[in-house]
């Protein structure tokens, strides 16, 4: 309770303090205000114009025999404050100075103002500012000719317009000449893999009927290689029936050879024509014993010397035929290890011939993808020639400046307001500070307070 009653108390004797002073913070109040107008009406009247910019953040090159997908454009976060950063450098405003002879301009009569200094002057002019979420930047200049601020602006932004999209072109030059010599490697690259292929397919005698594509390339076929082994076989199995007949031959024994003869195959004409003799006077032979007669009876022996000498003429003829088969035998067999050799020839040259098409067959591959390559490139650096006969600017200028007709600086309105705030806040400080310099008694209070002893009357 008495710390309420010690506040009011308090706040009492603040009140009375301001109402004692009220005149002086009244006069402090009416001369802060009376500044603020007089300083206000006397500043110099600055206009502001704007010009706003579009700016593409992707500037990319041309890209060299690349896959035709790109990248997803990422959004910088730093490059607005980047092309900031570009539009104040002297690299733009002193172009823009020397365009619009700005040091002739602001200097004196006699003597132009100095570069740096202009731009000094200039960038005190000039405000930059970002439309968020867009690609725009707003170019604000201050100056107290409204012609003039706007001629600044739009000159800024068409001088940062004109750097930007000169810079896109130099790297667009800069890729097709890449681009371009890539290209004439290529073609040296598809001249030497066909002046390959071709050393290959002449040297090795391979006929190609489409030495430009990979279809229809075949195999090398060698006919000769067949034909021998086919020979190689038949000569194998004439070699192996001679031998088989010789071994018949071998193993019989005289005895057994006459009768086996007509068994044997052997189609000899002689051999046909004595035979069914010599079987006959077998047969007359073995009649005639069966028959009681023996065997020095007159009719027996002269039986017996016709079988001598028709198996004498047998033995003889077959003596000769063994010898006829051993001499083919012979021959036979030269004539397989003939054939075998070239068989083997065949089928080395046959593999010489495969080794070498392969080699052509990768040669040409080579060729042709290299080719591919070269059409490819040639497609791309047609398209983007193309392009660059109309690029797409990287920046732009969207709104041109236009001269303002009232001024943006003083603002009256902010300037009274502030003078209002500033009276206020003066005069009161002045009408407490006043008081406490103030040591004269005014109150009862204060007489108990500095004379310690309380207050028996007041005289009115």
């Amino acid at each position: 309770m008495e710390n309420s009653q010690d506040s009011r108390l308090h706040f009492l004797d603040y009140w009375r303090v301001i109402r004692v002073r009220l005149g002086l913070v009244i006069l402090v109040f009416l001369l802060v205000v009376i500044a603020a107008g007089v300083a206000t009406y006397f500043l110099p009247r600055k206009y502001n114009s704007f010009a706003t910019i579009e700016v593409e953040p992707e500037m990319t090159p041309v890209r060299i025999f690349e896959s035709e997908t790109r990248p997803q454009q990422v959004n910088d976060p730093k490059f607005t404050q980047t092309q900031f950063q570009i539009i104040m450098r002297k690299g733009v405003l002193y172009p823009v100075i020397d365009r619009l002879d700005l040091q002739r301009r602001w200097g004196s009569n006699s003597e132009p103002l100095p570069k740096e200094v202009a731009n000094r002057r200039l960038l005190g002019m000039l405000s930059l500012q970002e439309v968020r979420n867009t690609n725009l930047i707003q170019i604000d200049v201050y100056s107290t000719d409204p012609q003039e601020a706007a001629l600044l602006a739009n000159t800024i932004a068409n001088v940062y317009m004109e750097q930007r999209i000169a810079e896109q072109q130099s790297l667009v030059s800069k890729g097709l000449d890449q681009m371009l010599d890539d290209v004439k490697k290529q073609e040296e690259a598809v001249s030497q893999a066909y002046m390959e292929a071709s050393r290959l397919r002449t040297e090795s005698n391979i006929v190609d009927p489409n030495p430009d594509s990979l279809d229809n390339s075949g195999r090398v076929e060698d006919s000769s290689v067949m034909s021998n082994q086919e020979k190689v076989n038949e000569a194998k199995s004439q070699v192996a029936t001679l031998q088989s007949r010789v071994a018949e031959l071998d193993r019989l024994k005289s005895e057994d050879l006459m009768r086996a003869a007509g068994q044997l195959n052997l189609n000899d004409p002689i051999i046909e024509q004595k035979l069914p003799v010599y079987q006959s006077a077998q047969a007359d032979k073995a009649r005639m014993l069966n028959s009681g007669l023996g065997v020095n009876h007159p009719d027996v022996k002269a039986a017996q010397a016709q079988i001598d000498t028709i198996e004498g003429q047998l033995r003889k003829q077959i003596d000769s035929i063994r010898k006829g088969l051993a001499t083919q035998l012979a021959i036979a067999e030269d004539s397989l290890k003939a054939i075998e050799s070239n068989l083997t020839n065949s089928q080395t040259e046959q593999q010489t011939k495969k080794t070498a098409s392969a080699r052509y067959q990768d040669a040409k591959h080579k060729y042709v993808e290299e080719r591919k390559l070269l059409e490819a490139a040639k497609s791309r650096l047609s398209s983007e020639s193309m392009e660059r006969t109309m690029p797409r600017n990287a920046a732009v200028v969207r709104d041109l400046a236009e001269p303002a007709l009232f001024p943006s600086k003083p603002n009256v309105s902010l300037n009274m307001a502030l003078g209002v705030a500033a009276g206020l806040v003066l005069g009161i400080s002045l009408a407490f500070f006043v008081e406490y310099l103030d040591t004269s008694v005014k109150t009862m209070d204060d007489v108990e307070k500095y004379v310690a002893l309380p207050v028996l009357a007041v005289i009115p």
